[in-house]
């Protein structure tokens, strides 16, 4: 599915922590990539209780060839659209074929009938968490995150983005879209009169704290251990 369609607006109303999105994850942004960003540190540390990549699913460096729609290659052919390669992050995720290579249909039409339509849409086909579950409900692989970790009594938890990921009109995809997410939507109580429960300290009452690190790089901090967030995140909440 092209996934080009949903940019911030989508990502304030349904995502409630990694949503979005996060466009170029599979089909990439509408304009050519931007300069890159400032210069960071890309020593990523080991990862701690990273979830398991199941058979489905591998994480492998970028380069080599990868396939596309046809409608994309022809934007491709015509200009409009940079190679697939230069749109994909740097680390993009693979899902290894299983028994044959899908084939590529046409536009699917889908006919709304009432409110509850939309999430649906969101919920189901276009949404991008931190991780996602197999096929086969196995432990969760990383998706929009290459690494993470979480500190001894998971009150802490350190999340790395897939550098290179954009929105669906070509603005990088950073930590810094989280920390808006956070500092500007769920602590505004003007857009979010009731902060999200399931991100409150667990046992407390006060929300949990959100720290960026660097631009692929942000924190999740409580004061009680919440060693069920991983899971949680598979959500597109």
């Amino acid at each position: 599915m092209d996934q080009s369609k949903f940019g911030r607006r989508q990502f304030m109303v349904y995502a409630g922590l990694a949503t979005a999105a996060a466009a170029a994850t599979a089909c990439g942004g509408t304009t050519a990539p931007t300069a890159a960003p400032p210069e960071a540190s890309t020593a990523v540390p080991e990862a701690t209780n990273v979830p398991t990549a199941a058979p489905e699913a591998t994480t492998v460096a970028g380069g080599g060839k990868y396939g596309e729609a046809p409608q994309l290659a022809e934007m491709v052919a015509a200009g409009d659209l940079p190679p697939v390669e230069e749109r994909l992050p740097k680390e993009p995720l693979v899902i290894p074929v299983v028994e044959e290579i899908g084939q590529y249909g046409g536009v699917w039409h889908r006919v709304a009938v009432g409110p509850g339509d939309a999430s649906l849409i969101a919920s189901r086909m276009s949404y991008e968490s931190f991780f996602r579950f197999p096929a086969n409900s196995a432990e969760p692989y990383l998706n929009l995150m290459k690494a993470y970790e979480q500190n001894e009594d998971a009150t802490e938890f350190t999340f790395y983005l897939r550098e290179g990921m954009r929105w669906s009109d070509g603005s990088p995809f950073t930590a810094d879209d989280f920390m808006f997410r956070f500092e500007d939507g769920l602590l505004n109580e003007e857009l979010s009169p009731t902060f999200p429960s399931w991100l409150r300290d667990p046992g407390q009452l006060e929300p949990c704290v959100w720290e960026k690190v660097d631009d692929y790089t942000f924190k999740m901090k409580f004061q009680s251990s919440y060693g069920l967030l991983p899971h949680l995140l598979t959500s597109y909440y």
